[in-house]
C-alpha cells in the first residue's frame, strides 16, 4: 500500500471521527441545556420562589367551570394588578396523587381546589396546611358548610361551593312534581318512573324524609333501631314497585331521564350541567327533595375546599387567603351559582330570586336543609358498616327488621366505645 495514501486515508478517519465527536458533544449538550430549562419550567410552574407576586392554583373543575373560575380569577387580578395567578387544571381522579407525588419533592401549588373528600387522606398525611392560627373572618360562610373544612381542632381550608342531590324531572312528562313521598307514590302509582342511586350516601336523604336521623341531639352518630327499621323496610318495598328503578350505575339513570324512559331522578347536583346540555333549560326541572309532612330531605353534601401547601411561604399563604376571601364574597359567588349550575355557593348572603333564575334558588336552597357528615364519619358509617346491610336489603337477601337491629346495634356499640 501506499505510504502517503494510508496516511492520508488515516487521517481522512481521524478528521471524520473527530468531527463526528464534536457533533454528538454538541447533540448532548443541547440535551441537557433542554433538560436543565424543562426542570427550570416545572420547578417555576410549582412553587413562586423568588416571585413574591405570584400564586399557583391546581384544580380539577370541568372546562365549563373552570372558564368561570377563570373569569373571577382575571377580576380579583384587575384589582391586584401584581398578582399573577397561575391557574393549573388536572384531570379529578389525577389531582390527589400528583400532588402529593410533588408536595413529597418540596414543591406542588401554592392552593389547592379539592373535594373534601379527597382532601382528608391529604390532611392525615399532613399535606395540608392548617388555618386555625390565622386571623380569618369565618362569619359569611354557611355554618353547616363551615363545618365541612374543620376537623377536630384544625381548620384544613376554607369553603369555596358545595354539591349535593335533589330532585330532577323531565317536564315533558310532569309539570308539578312531587313535595311529598306520598305524592312521590301516587305519581309512581300513576306511571311515572324514578331513579335513585344504590349508594348508602345516595339513600340517606330518605331516612330524615322519613322523620329518622343517623345522629342524635348533640351530633354524635348514634342510630335508633325503629327509625332504621322504617327506613330499611321503605327501600325493601320500593326495590319491589316496577316503576321506583334503585342501581348503582348512575350514568344509566341519567340516561334514562334524558331519554323519558324515566321521569324523576334523584340526581347529584354535579350532573346538572350534562343534562342541561342534553335536555335543554325547557325539559329539564329541578326541584327540593320531597319528604313527608313535617320533616325534611336531609341529603348528604360535599365541599369543595380551597386548601394550602405546608410548604407555601408565608407571603403565597397571605395572597392565597385575600384570594379565597374574594373568590367567596357576595358578588363572586352569585355569579358562581348562576354561570356554573353545579355549583352552589358556600357565602350564606347570597340570595336569587326564584322568578328570575328559578334552577339556580332550587341549588341555593337545598344545601340549606341538608346534613354535614365528615369524611372519617362518612367512611365508617357508608363504607365498612352500612353498606352491606342497605345492600343485603335491596337484594332481598337480609329482612329489613334483622338488618335494622344488627346494624344499629353495630354502629351505636363501636361509637360508645370511641367517646
Amino acid at each position: 500500500m501506499n505510504l502517503s495514501f494510508a496516511i492520508n486515508q488515516r487521517s481522512s478517519w481521524t478528521r471524520i471521527r473527530a468531527g463526528a465527536f464534536r457533533r454528538s458533544r454538541k447533540r448532548l449538550v443541547l440535551i441537557l441545556w433542554l433538560l436543565l430549562v424543562a426542570a427550570i419550567i416545572s420547578s417555576c410552574d410549582d412553587r413562586a420562589e423568588g416571585l413574591d407576586d405570584r400564586l399557583l392554583l391546581w384544580h380539577s373543575l370541568g372546562d365549563e367551570d373552570a372558564a368561570v373560575l377563570d373569569q373571577i380569577l382575571d377580576g380579583y387580578k384587575d384589582l391586584h394588578p401584581n398578582v399573577a395567578i397561575v391557574r393549573k387544571q388536572i384531570p379529578v381522579d389525577e389531582i390527589q396523587a400528583r400532588y402529593k407525588q410533588r408536595v413529597n419533592e418540596g414543591l406542588g401549588p401554592d392552593m389547592l381546589l379539592i373535594a373534601d373528600f379527597r382532601l382528608f387522606p391529604l390532611l392525615a398525611q399532613g399535606m395540608i396546611r392548617d388555618l386555625s392560627d390565622y386571623e380569618i373572618d369565618l362569619s359569611a360562610y354557611d355554618p353547616l358548610v363551615l363545618g365541612q373544612v374543620q376537623y377536630r381542632d384544625q381548620l384544613v381550608g376554607l369553603p369555596f361551593s358545595t354539591f349535593t342531590q335533589v330532585l330532577c324531572y323531565n317536564r315533558a312528562l310532569v309539570e308539578n312534581p312531587p313535595a311529598t313521598l306520598d305524592e312521590l307514590l301516587v305519581d309512581v302509582e300513576d306511571g311515572h318512573r324514578i331513579g335513585q342511586g344504590a349508594d348508602f350516601s345516595q339513600l340517606a336523604w330518605l331516612m330524615s324524609a322519613l322523620g329518622g336521623s343517623f345522629f342524635d341531639e348533640l351530633g354524635r352518630v348514634k342510630l335508633n333501631e325503629d327509625e332504621v327499621a322504617t327506613w330499611l323496610d321503605w327501600l325493601f318495598r320500593a326495590r319491589e314497585h316496577p316503576n321506583i328503578i334503585i342501581s348503582p350505575e348512575m350514568s344509566l339513570l341519567e340516561e334514562a331521564l334524558v331519554a323519558g324512559e324515566i321521569t324523576y331522578f334523584v340526581c347529584p347536583s354535579e350532573l346538572i350541567p350534562e343534562l342541561l346540555d342534553a335536555l335543554g333549560e325547557d325539559k329539564l326541572g329541578v326541584t327540593v327533595l320531597p319528604s313527608q309532612p313535617g320533616n325534611t330531605a336531609r341529603a348528604y353534601f360535599a365541599t369543595n375546599v380551597i386548601a394550602f401547601n405546608p410548604a407555601a411561604d408565608p407571603g403565597s399563604v397571605a395572597r392565597g387567603l385575600s384570594l379565597a376571601t374574594f373568590l367567596t364574597n357576595p358578588a363572586q359567588q352569585t355569579t358562581l351559582a348562576l354561570e356554573t349550575p353545579s355549583q352552589i355557593p358556600v357565602n350564606r348572603e347570597v340570595d336569587i330570586d326564584s322568578r328570575l333564575a328559578p334552577l339556580e334558588a332550587t341549588l341555593l336552597a337545598q344545601p340549606k336543609t341538608a346534613a354535614s357528615l365528615d369524611f372519617i364519619e362518612l367512611e365508617l358509617l357508608s363504607l365498612e358498616l352500612a353498606e352491606p346491610y342497605v345492600g343485603g336489603v335491596l337484594a332481598g337477601e337480609i329482612d329489613p327488621a334483622q338488618a335494622a337491629s344488627e346494624l344499629t346495634r353495630l354502629i351505636n356499640e363501636l361509637w360508645k366505645e370511641q367517646e
